[in-house]
């Protein structure tokens, strides 16, 4: 996580893809993945299609839902103060311990924050 630019790297879908784009992907992989004969088909590659195309769902909702989940913008001015982001000393690590907040909050189960004072 990082606290300028976007938060979570490589979270944003290139330019030239949309999201429609990415859902139909996602649907047109999914039916690759069942051919009618998918008793005939090895089973470790069933699997394996399963499992790319289950992480290709959730990178796609992990595109939609952070940058609700990051936007910092949505706290109370009070509450980004008690997190320091209105002093220049400790906005860089505020901002960070209050995105980790609002990611466990919609049930991330591990989030790390680093921090490297300057």
């Amino acid at each position: 996580m990082q606290a300028n630019g976007t938060p979570i790297l490589y979270l944003n879908r290139p330019k030239d893809v949309t999201a429609s784009g990415q859902r139909s992907h996602a649907r047109i992989s999914r039916a690759v993945a069942q051919p009618p004969h998918a008793e005939q088909v090895h089973r470790r590659e069933l699997r394996t299609r399963l499992a790319r195309i289950a992480a290709y769902e959730l990178a796609f909702r992990m595109q939609t839902a952070a940058p609700e989940a990051t936007d910092i913008m949505r706290e109370s001015a009070e509450t980004r103060k008690l997190y320091g982001i209105d002093d220049e000393k400790t906005r860089d690590f505020g901002t960070r311990c209050l995105i980790a907040r609002r990611l466990t909050e919609r049930g991330v189960r591990f989030v790390q924050v680093n921090f490297r004072q300057r």
